[in-house]
């Protein structure tokens, strides 16, 4: 009888090679494009949506709550 060694897979994990940084001076362009459409008007128009938005699901939510109340069991 012959017993064949194998080896441990857990024993020598295999690590991966670190990201490379990012530069943030490479991002400066994009940001700055980010940054002055989020403070023009269509920005704000966004942002006017999005808190719409948000008071529509509050009441939606409320609207669903009472309901379920309501009903009982």
């Amino acid at each position: 009888m012959v017993l064949i060694l194998l080896p441990n897979s857990g024993s020598s994990p295999i690590k991966e090679a670190p990201a490379p940084p990012v530069k943030l001076s490479n991002d400066t362009e994009r940001l700055q494009f980010i940054d002055s459409l989020r403070k023009g008007p269509a920005g704000a128009h966004i942002k006017h949506v999005i808190e719409l938005l948000i008071e529509v699901s509050a009441c939606f939510k409320a609207s669903l709550y009472t309901r379920a109340n309501n009903e009982g069991p």
